[in-house]
């Protein structure tokens, strides 16, 4: 496979003030927010040889469900997951097939979880598939 292209501070940041000038809210930050984003963001990366989420849907799953779930931004929290995702999944080339309303779906199911351990792993599969489903591999 190859190499799979992966988000930055920055490139959340961008989503998130995209977010909010399109349909606004609040700009605003919290005190923790790039340490918050930091160690969501690290997860896309193998530690100690082992990566958890190996594929393109497994890393966009949980960047959807940790910038979603961890509150990084006074506003704007289920956006940026989704948007996140979106970015994500097209710079890996990957055309979206999904319609709003299935986005916004899904994105109140996943604030609405209260999941840890083996049945958030089992989760984040579910939503993989999910993405799958609906992302796929461009033909281009």
């Amino acid at each position: 496979m190859d190499q799979i292209e992966l988000l930055c501070i920055d490139d959340i940041l961008s989503i998130h003030k995209e977010a909010i000038d399109m349909f606004g809210g609040s700009i605003e930050y919290y005190q923790d927010t790039i340490y918050k984003i930091k160690s969501i963001l690290d997860q896309q990366y193998p530690h100690f040889g082992y990566d958890k989420y190996p594929t393109p849907y497994m890393k966009a799953a949980m960047l959807w469900y940790f910038l979603t779930k961890n509150h990084c931004f006074v506003d704007g929290n289920k956006r940026v997951g989704f948007y996140a995702v979106a970015v994500f999944l097209k710079i890996n080339g990957y055309s979206d097939e999904l319609n709003d309303d299935e986005a916004y779906e899904k994105a109140i199911e996943i604030t609405c979880s209260k999941l840890t351990g083996n049945e958030l792993d089992q989760y984040l599969n579910g939503i993989s598939v999910w993405l799958e489903e609906r992302f796929p591999l461009s033909r281009s």
